[in-house]
């Protein structure tokens, strides 16, 4: 039955696909009408609670994943922290397949609330702040959770949905289709979970590493071959509402780091494996979370640093999923002895 759900699910993602591939310009015209009319409606504290949804949410799930993995569950965290990363990764490859604009880019009257520089479709924030999200709500709904846990989890996906279009980001659509792959991926990891696939140790290593490798050769690929179309009115449009510039090379180096996030999902498979059987920190609680944000905010850091440099990058990431997976709890552990030892 969850095969068949999984079928349906592709089904409904290849469709969603062909509608976005072949119908944009229809679906961003009525978009972004709809995008005037909600920004017309604007209010400096209604602007900067948006603005800050958008720049909590891209990290605040995946940072609940990692404090999840160190304090509570090892499995279930796993599979929230590389459900983020994966869906991060293949909202790259999406990207640079449809090669769509953003709403602040195509239209002069959106307000740019936010200045990307990548390419819009699939929603990146659905992909990989939605994944985690649904991995969750599946999760919670298995263990029982109340109505209203699962009710707060529907509201943060509905508003973060909400955030992309309000802040100029993402014609409904985009977002739509983002959050249809993160159902998706979510719904796959889960069936591979229950089929044992997570329990097999090097089979799983080399099995993820092979995939990974997948993702990674065919966002360079992508890189490579396609040839976006562009208008030089997108860039006019940027430039009138942001700072800096974009253009079609940019907008494909954009992605082409959010694909090389794969070697994240590697790195931490692989420590994961290397790290073994450790108890969970729940005396840590705020610290787990402290050291997870911590790793996340430098990663960032240093992306930004290397970014041109792939090999710097993808090494640097693969370093970033072990670190996460087996450095940090080794360091809570010690942590805990030493409160032991001297307490």
């Amino acid at each position: 039955m969850r095969f068949l759900t999984i079928c349906l699910l592709f089904c409904i993602c290849s469709v969603l696909s062909y509608i976005e591939y072949t119908m944009n310009e229809e679906l961003e015209y009525s978009s972004g009408k709809f995008i005037e009319w909600i920004q017309s409606m604007n209010s400096p504290a209604l602007r900067n609670i948006f603005i800050l949804i958008g720049d909590v949410t891209s990290i605040c799930f995946l940072i609940a994943s990692g404090t999840l993995y160190l304090v509570y569950s090892r499995e279930d965290g796993t599979l929230c922290v590389i459900s983020a990363y994966l869906g991060a990764a293949i909202s790259g490859i999406l990207k640079s397949l449809f090669t769509r604009p953003r709403p602040l880019w195509k239209y002069q009257n959106i307000e740019g609330m936010a200045c990307p520089k990548d390419w819009g479709s699939p929603s990146g924030h659905s992909m990989a702040a939605g994944t985690p999200m649904i991995m969750m709500f599946i999760l919670l709904r298995r263990k029982g959770a109340t109505n209203s846990q699962l009710i707060l989890m529907l509201i943060c996906i509905g508003v973060t949905a909400f955030d992309r279009l309000y802040i100029g980001a993402h014609f409904y659509f985009q977002v739509i289709l983002g959050y249809s792959y993160a159902l998706l991926i979510a719904s796959v990891l889960i069936y591979l979970y229950d089929k044992g696939a997570f329990s097999s140790d090097w089979i799983l290593v080399i099995k993820t590493h092979i995939l990974m490798l997948g993702i990674i050769i065919l966002s360079y690929v992508l890189f490579v071959i396609k040839q976006p179309l562009w208008n030089d009115f997108w860039e006019k449009n940027f430039k009138d509402k942001c700072e800096g510039s974009i253009n079609s090379e940019k907008a494909m180096n954009k992605n082409l780091s959010e694909g090389f996030l794969g070697f994240v999902v590697a790195g931490f498979i692989m420590g994961k494996y290397l790290l073994g059987t450790h108890g969970s920190m729940s005396e840590f609680k705020l610290l787990s979370f402290g050291l997870f944000f911590i790793s996340v905010w430098f990663s960032m850091l240093v992306d930004k640093l290397v970014e041109q440099n792939l090999f710097c990058l993808g090494l640097f990431r693969y370093l970033l999923g072990i670190f996460m997976s087996a450095e940090l709890p080794l360091l809570l552990s010690s942590i805990n002895k030493i409160k032991h030892k001297f307490g």
